[in-house]
């Protein structure tokens, strides 16, 4: 049994980077702040070189700077960006749960807009040890992808879930320094090491209400261990069975179930608009934002899909819906987003759109592949790419030559969608091993000289080699034929030809 070892993201900007994060670049690098009851809740990177910092006025903070940006909560953003995160991180554990606040951490009574509950996810790592071979590939990796994210983010390891959501709030070289200190030990070894380190960290630093830390260091308590060697029942009757069952869970001593996250079977992404978006070019950021959240949902899972679809709303309900279908089965956000660039260009709205709906079809399994190290430079893109393009041009109607399963020659083919899937079973051989690409419809009958030989154009054709024979459609209308390569004298063309019951017929040309 692996022994359990927990990572906790700390997300600490994350009600203000969800918002900016989907803004525009020039947006985003303004000084912005979160703002609650008239005070200011949170301040990004360019807000804090001015000196605005969490409690400050607002007022105050719009004196010390004109162009100050200031933003209220959306829960929604805030719920989205953790949940795409928490589907991103899948990959390298199935047990990642988010962080909920407990009593001890913000309190229920405590108005929303008071202050901000610390946002992050909580991942089972003990499982995924063996997988990545040892803890140092694992972390390397994990934490290169959350870098990547665009968020600012602590992570804190433990041996319970609150033991390293604490220790994300603390220096990352104490825990960093316990688990390498903590290899090849025993799981109590391992809670042991932990607890030593959770005893160092300051009162002052614990992931606790502000109000509870001060009722805490009244008394002259300075660090954990200073709570950890006090009588629990005592403990509990001074401050609170909420800070008893905290520290409890903390040390492992009770019970700490997390329920992890489970992505949906399909992905869906929503986007309302504060204002309404009369054109339909208007509409592309958020399409573009939308399918990166399809391509990083669809390429931790190594699935695609074939055909994604945006149901548009407006003052009157549900507007004309814009589907886009590929070829194959695809996961690229450039490929998709250019593709509805296209559609939209021929795509007028009825009415503002309010919302934006995307849903796709039914995810398809793909098979992994190895990119070329040296690429050719001149190398053409793949038919199946022109054909999208090709087909998402206004105008232009496409079909596509597929095989169906018959013998005769001219129903042996057929003209399908070619964006439609391919069918699932593989297609028939040819019942002719040389045949002609160039086929007659209908195949034009021929008249015979006196010696019984087919005429074309004014002379009889020589026939070459042996004839093959054809029975097909004896349910129907019975066809017997006998196919031959016959040449013409003069224009020296290879003609195939076939004689049935009713005479002779030119098929194709080769």
């Amino acid at each position: 049994m692996a022994r359990p070892l927990w990572c906790a993201i700390h997300l600490p900007q994350l009600p203000l980077e969800a918002q900016t994060l989907e803004a525009p670049a020039a947006e985003a690098a303004a000084p912005s702040v979160l703002a609650g009851r008239h005070r200011v809740l949170l301040a990004n990177a360019a807000a804090a070189t001015v000196g605005i910092a969490p409690g400050m006025k607002l007022a105050t903070a719009h004196a010390l700077i004109d162009n100050l940006q200031v933003l209220a909560r959306d829960l929604a953003a805030e719920a989205r960006q953790l949940r795409l995160l928490g589907w991103r991180l899948l990959r390298f554990t199935p047990n990642v749960a988010e962080h909920t606040a407990c009593e001890a951490e913000h309190p229920a009574r405590l108005h929303a807009d008071d202050t901000i509950s610390a946002a992050g996810l909580l991942l089972e790592l003990g499982g995924s040890l063996k997988l990545f071979k040892g803890s140092e590939a694992l972390l390397v990796e994990l934490f290169t992808t959350l870098a990547a994210t665009g968020l600012s983010w602590q992570a804190g390891l433990g041996h319970t879930p609150l033991a390293a959501w604490a220790l994300s709030h603390a220096p990352a070289e104490i825990s960093l320094t316990t688990l390498q200190r903590s290899q090849s030990r025993s799981t109590a070894e391992t809670a042991h090491l932990f607890r030593q380190a959770l005893e160092t960290l300051p009162l002052q630093s614990l992931p606790l209400h502000p109000a509870l830390k001060e009722k805490l260091l009244a008394p002259g308590f300075r660090t954990l261990a200073d709570l950890t060697s006090l009588p629990r029942p005592a403990l509990g009757k001074r401050f609170s069975k909420a800070l008893l069952h905290w520290l409890e869970r903390l040390l492992g001593e009770r019970p700490d179930p997390r329920e992890p996250i489970t992505p949906p079977a399909r992905f869906h992404s929503r986007a309302d608009f504060d204002e309404p978006v009369a054109h339909q070019q208007q509409l592309l950021p958020v399409m573009a934002r939308q399918l990166q959240e399809l391509e990083n949902y669809l390429h931790w899972r190594h699935q695609a899909v074939r055909s994604v679809r945006w149901q548009l709303f407006d003052h009157q309900g549900e507007a004309p819906a814009l589907v886009v279908r590929r070829a194959h089965a695809g996961a690229d956000a450039d490929t998709w987003l250019t593709l509805a660039d296209r559609h939209l260009e021929r795509w007028p709205l009825r009415a503002p759109v309010l919302s934006l709906l995307l849903t796709t079809s039914r995810p398809e399994k793909i098979e992994g592949h190895s990119e070329q190290l040296f690429p050719d430079p001149g190398e053409r893109a793949s038919c199946e790419l022109l054909l999208e393009r090709l087909a998402s041009l206004p105008g232009l109607h496409l079909q596509r030559l597929h095989r169906c399963d018959d013998h005769l020659p001219e129903q042996a083919q057929g003209l399908t969608d070619p964006l439609l899937p391919a069918a699932d079973t593989p297609p028939q051989a040819a019942p002719h091993a040389r045949q002609p690409l160039w086929l007659f419809d209908p195949p034009q009958p021929l008249a015979c000289d006196r010696h019984g030989r087919p005429r074309w154009r004014g002379a009889a054709l020589s026939l070459v080699g042996a004839d093959q024979r054809l029975s097909s459609h004896w349910w129907q209308q019975p066809q017997k034929r006998a196919y031959f390569i016959a040449r013409h004298p003069t224009e020296q063309h290879l003609c195939w030809v076939y004689r049935a019951a009713d005479g002779w017929f030119l098929h194709g040309l080769f």
